[in-house]
């Protein structure tokens, strides 16, 4: 196959003209049917198809997309459900007796099966077999046992669950009249709305109660979501991008990586957030993500439809990051569980992904990957407990926030963001007289009271100052008496 070939499609095509002009049939395909043609054979390849040349002529053009649309269903079908290494050479063995009239000089010539001469041909004859010339044969047989792909069972049953959990809760709210009806997309829903406030992930409660112990929250948050939109893309991502890979991998291992990310998501979200509480299983999709990057980069070379997968994942990521900003509050959702994953996802592509041609600069990036990926573990538990409430992006830690309207205390009219990491500071304000409060959750203030131009909190009390308010408050009880 000639170097134009190698990823995957004929490129030897004319000079491009409009799409609608009339081509002859002895024509190679004009840009706009090259475009539809690559793009069918790479959503195809993406879900598991691996063989597109069915005219056997070594590449990948027009009559084979002819040949794919009258047979492709049943090719696809065939190549997507997996049946045991066993069962399939049982299957070759078959076809080879059954047809060896016909194909057995060009099998001599080419190659011996049967090496040992016992008169039956197994799989390690296969598998080994010595081909002069061009490998057509073992190719054929070999692509037939190893890529075929197995059944998407945990990754449909997890997006299957997560949004039926969803559309059950919020279907509830609706009916109760719980939630206003014209917002009926927006509720919150899924296990958090049986066990309220003991499944999502915090680090604190109300009153800076402690939750960092709670570790089945690293895993649990992800069965619930904070409306239609984000259950929908999560779904889609999962979907878009876990077939491919547990069809390569399997349930199991699938279903590990999976939630290996959900908590690199967890973990991140602890040292990059942790003041709000997060659902939804963004970690996890973006570990799907982060394992296709790495294997892109790992396998760069091998892909047939390189380009094509690049442009698809940054079209999803694009998607999700409008529907991230534009459609869904960002009280119940963090970049930081999204990057994490991600992070989770690339070090396990690197270190645990497939890797078709072994160069040795990648035993050292594997190595690299773990050591990296253990360090960045350790330092986020470390983090976690020797940090109360400290985030590194927070000059102080907190774990308690309200906004306070008091002009005589603080010396500024209108309202003002206060924060505390201690009882002593929840208790100084939870005493105060004639003081107008806003007696919400932390998330509901955060966005008012982040200041995005020098990317800190605009705290005007804190819980290394409100001592010097309490001393003025004391001395202000102290006048009026």
């Amino acid at each position: 196959m000639s170097a134009k070939q190698t990823a995957g499609v004929d490129t030897n095509l004319p000079v491009a003209r409009p799409c609608d002009e009339p081509t002859t049939q002895e024509d190679k395909p004009g840009p706009c049917a090259w475009f539809l043609y690559y793009t069918l054979a790479g959503f195809a390849y993406w879900f598991g198809a691996r063989r597109f040349d069915f005219d056997g002529d070594g590449d990948f053009d027009a009559a084979d997309v002819e040949a794919f649309l009258k047979n492709g269903i049943d090719h696809l079908r065939n190549n997507f459900f997996h049946t045991s290494v066993v069962d399939r050479a049982k299957a070759v063995n078959k076809e080879i007796k059954k047809n060896i009239k016909e194909v057995k000089q060009d099998i001599r010539d080419k190659v011996t099966l049967d090496q040992d001469g016992d008169g039956e041909v197994t799989l390690d004859e296969i598998l080994e077999a010595k081909v002069d010339g061009d490998v057509a044969v073992e190719d054929d047989i070999k692509d037939g046992l190893i890529k075929k792909q197995r059944l998407p069972l945990f990754i449909i049953c997890q997006t299957l669950i997560a949004f039926l959990l969803w559309s059950i809760f919020d279907i509830k709210k609706v009916v109760q009249g719980h939630n206003p009806l014209l917002d009926p997309i927006l509720h919150l829903g899924g296990i958090d709305s049986v066990a309220e406030g003991m499944t999502d992930l915090r680090a604190f409660g109300p009153n800076c109660a402690d939750y960092r112990t709670q570790l089945w929250r690293w895993l649990t948050y992800q069965w619930t979501h904070a409306g239609f939109s984000h259950v929908a893309m999560n779904s889609i991502l999962n979907l878009m991008l876990g077939i491919p890979l547990e069809g390569f991998y399997g349930s199991l291992r699938m279903f590990c990586f999976y939630n290996i990310g959900v908590v690199g998501g967890a973990l991140c979200y602890m040292i990059g957030d942790g003041h709000r509480a997060v659902v939804g299983m963004s970690g996890g999709c973006y570990a799907l993500l982060g394992m296709h990057i790495a294997g892109l980069i790992m396998n760069w070379k091998q892909f047939k439809f390189r380009r094509f997968i690049f442009v698809f994942l940054t079209i999803l990521v694009g998607m999700d990051i409008i529907i991230y900003f534009f459609t869904h509050s960002t009280e119940n959702s963090s970049v930081s569980a999204h990057v994490g994953g991600a992070v989770a996802g690339f070090i396990m592509g690197i270190v645990l992904g497939r890797n078709i041609k072994v160069r040795k600069i990648e035993y050292v990036w594997q190595g690299l990957a773990f050591t990296v990926g253990l360090g960045m573990t350790v330092f986020c538990i470390l983090w976690l407990f020797l940090n109360k409430g400290l985030s590194v992006f927070d000059e102080e830690g907190w774990c308690w926030m309200r906004l306070v309207n008091y002009e005589a205390l603080l010396g500024q009219a209108g309202w003002h963001c206060v924060s505390c990491n201690s009882q002593e500071c929840i208790g100084f304000w939870q005493r105060v007289e004639d003081v107008d409060i806003l007696n919400r959750t932390a998330s509901a203030f955060m966005d008012y009271c982040w200041d995005r131009d020098s990317a800190t909190y605009k705290w005007i009390v804190t819980d290394s100052t409100w001592p010097e308010f309490s001393a003025k408050l004391d001395s202000m009880i102290g006048a009026t008496r």
